[in-house]
């Protein structure tokens, strides 16, 4: 539901720190970036990486200072079939939520 296109529904991961989310695009396809519209609980730490093949990922963002809200992350050209946001740490006690997500 992360990327329904819809800021009704939203991705929430548990309660705790070193959650995942993880994006199939189906097929490998090119890419400049990724937008994130966090909910009002979300990641102030967290990287991005992106696989051809779920086992070999490459680190294509770092964020140490997240703040929430709307992130538009230009990484450069990319070519993968999956997308990971990893939450390394909550900027609050609840989870990391993520209403939308778009390539």
């Amino acid at each position: 539901m992360a990327i329904d296109g819809s800021f009704s529904t939203r991705w929430s991961s548990v309660f705790a720190d070193d959650q995942w989310l993880q994006l199939d695009l189906g097929q490998i396809r090119s890419f400049y970036g990724l937008e994130i519209y966090w909910e009002a609980a979300y990641a102030d730490r967290y990287n991005i990486e992106v696989s051809n093949d779920e086992s070999n990922w490459t680190r294509v963002h770092t964020d140490d200072n997240g703040d929430g809200g709307y992130d538009n992350i230009d990484f450069g050209l990319q070519s993968a079939q999956y997308i990971r946001i990893n939450c390394i740490t909550r900027a609050t006690s609840w989870s990391n939520s993520i209403m939308g997500s778009i390539c």
